[in-house]
């Protein structure tokens, strides 16, 4: 069972790529489980330069003078871990550091990828790197407050926040403190794990990355498929049988026993299924509708046919009593009604007449015509009559004009 402890050492800036996993690492040999990452190498360098600069700010104010060239100003902790521990629990360990030395951290990462093989069993070796400043707010070296019997509560603290068993208290017991292997020295022991076991890791990378490949591709076809069959309005049933597929699919990828080429076959064999059930009962339904349009047709000539028989029927009716009497109180119905409707197109005649009668003698008065009437023109001659006359009578009408914005003429 893993046991506390936090190991502190001068930081070096290859930490944060380090960290991040930006910068490859031979102790990464495991893949099933994923690190975890607070402020990448980018973000952490900011804080770090930032923070730096203040408090060395506040050193020049309080000293007076500069701050030594050969100050640790970056600390590092690497720290034991337990497979269910989450960045939740560094956050605490953190503010835990920061409030008892003044400082300030800048990046944390959790790794469960590094480990070794031992007798075919893989020992993974979880654990956490804290970095932060090494120097407080009032620019003082935090690595003066690293005695031992500092570090001995922070052991304690560390095992109390981590909720694990506490290390061997070196110091309490008596006992000399063995050599630590830290994480930054664990490649010379990685060299030492047998070059095969090492090739089985590789191999066992290798095929979880093609796993998530094929597993993309099959996303992104199963996708395709989909949103083409969307388009041809397909059923329920035709979606089960994808769905069934995609399932099918995704259990030989985890079994590794499903080449790429076989995956887009089965895919393209589903499709082919698919369009051609659906092109047939296409060709049913237009079957259907070429029965039922000929029905139509033939009904409509029933109708056509029936509505020419009750004619028919009706003319020889006709025929056969010219004086019926209703016929009679049609006719003169009719009759009346063109009377009428000859009355009112007399009436339309005269006013038409009667139009043209006094735009005839409109002309007359201004003595030109139609063809050469403008408006400066019927205003040249208007002037001269109302030189003579104020009014002009004609045959006991009068003759109201006027002048609008779009130079035209209004009669009442």
């Amino acid at each position: 069972m893993a046991k506390s402890s936090i190991h502190i050492q001068a930081g070096k800036s290859g930490f944060l790529a380090h960290n991040d996993r930006s910068k490859k690492t031979v102790n990464s040999i495991f893949f099933d489980e994923e690190n975890e990452i607070w402020n990448e190498k980018k973000e952490a360098f900011q804080i770090y330069r930032t923070e730096l600069a203040a408090r060395r700010a506040a050193y020049e104010k309080n000293t007076g003078q500069k701050m030594q060239k050969k100050a640790i100003t970056h600390l590092s902790a690497i720290v034991n871990l337990k497979q269910n521990h989450t960045m939740k629990d560094l956050n605490k360990l953190s503010k835990h550091i920061e409030e008892i030395y003044d400082t300030r951290v800048f990046q944390i990462a959790i790794h469960r990828d590094e480990g070794h093989v031992k007798r075919g069993k893989n020992v993974k070796n979880y654990h956490a790197h804290v970095e932060f400043l090494g120097i407080d707010s009032e620019g003082k070296s935090i690595r003066k407050k690293l005695t031992k019997g500092n570090l001995s509560k922070l052991q304690s603290a560390v095992a109390k926040i981590l909720e694990m068993e506490r290390g061997t208290n070196y110091a309490k017991e008596r006992k000399k403190r063995p050599k630590r292997l830290d994480t930054y020295e664990y490649k010379a022991h990685a060299e030492k794990i047998d070059e095969v076991q090492k090739s089985e890791l590789r191999k066992r990378g290798e095929m979880r990355n093609e796993n998530h490949a094929k597993i993309k591709e099959l996303k992104e076809q199963i996708a395709k498929l989909r949103e083409q069959m969307r388009e041809q309005s397909m059923e329920r049933e035709d979606y089960r049988k994808l769905e069934d597929l995609n399932k099918k699919l995704k259990e030989k990828i985890k079994e590794k026993s499903l080449k790429n080429e076989e995956m887009l076959k089965e895919i393209e064999e589903l499709k082919i299924e698919l369009f051609r059930e659906k092109e047939k009962v296409k060709k049913q339904e237009e079957n259907r509708q070429d029965l039922t349009l000929e029905n139509e047709i033939k009904f409509l000539k029933i109708e056509v046919e029936n509505k020419i028989k009750m004619i028919d029927e009706l003319k020889f009716e006709l025929a056969i009593v010219p004086n019926n009497r209703e016929n009679e109180e049609n006719l003169e119905k009719l009759k009346v009604e063109n009377n009428e409707l000859k009355i009112e197109n007399n009436k339309l005649s005269n006013l038409v007449t009667k139009m043209g009668s006094i735009l005839h003698r409109f002309f007359q008065i201004f003595k030109i015509n139609a063809e050469d009437f403008t408006i400066e023109n019927a205003e040249n001659e208007l002037e001269k009559i109302e030189k003579k006359s104020k009014r002009v009578p004609i045959e006991n009408e009068s003759l109201n004009y006027e002048f609008n914005e779009n130079t035209t003429i209004k009669f009442e």
